[in-house]
């Protein structure tokens, strides 16, 4: 029984492409599976759950395997790292909120905006490494990245998002 694991392996497959240089839209192809895994994982089903609809669709090969080389060399350091560790952070109860928080990823995930496929792909990486491994440690960190960076989206977005409604203003 893979428990969290076998939700992190998934979830690790779903996120990788988010690494790769491709036009917007990704999300909205990637983002409903990994919230519909991160629901799984926050509430604390034993094995991943897809709808049908979800179920049929097929990432390619092609980009399943541009992921997997363009991240190998971090994903092999990562491993050699990570261990089970704090195992209380990635089981039971402690372990939904890391459901909780790949629901919140997933979903500013599916939205257009340039530039936020790749941090954001990375704490869903990170996350999904560290339900595999049962590595609260690594559970913290990607929560710590998280938080920083959606603390930078926030401020970056928000400044643009001023500047554009000041520029509009009459002088």
């Amino acid at each position: 029984h893979f428990g969290h694991r076998a939700h992190g392996i998934l979830l690790l497959v779903a996120t990788l492409p988010s690494l790769l240089p491709v036009p917007l839209g990704l999300g909205a192809v990637l983002g409903p599976i990994v919230l519909v895994l991160g629901l799984g994982v926050a509430l604390g089903l034993d094995r991943p759950w897809l709808p049908g609809w979800l179920r049929r669709r097929e990432l390619s090969a092609e980009l399943v395997d541009a992921s997997v080389r363009k991240v190998e060399p971090w994903l092999l350091k990562l491993e050699r790292w990570s261990r089970p560790r704090r195992l209380w952070l990635t089981d039971g109860v402690a372990g939904r909120v890391a459901g909780m928080v790949l629901i919140v990823l997933a979903a500013a995930f599916t939205l257009p905006v340039p530039l936020t496929n790749y941090p954001i792909g990375v704490a869903m990486i990170l996350i999904s490494a560290a339900l595999i491994e049962n590595d609260g440690t690594l559970l913290l960190w990607a929560y710590g990245y998280t938080l920083l960076m959606a603390a930078a989206l926030i401020l970056v977005w928000g400044g643009a998002v001023a500047a554009a409604v000041l520029a509009l203003l009459p002088a």
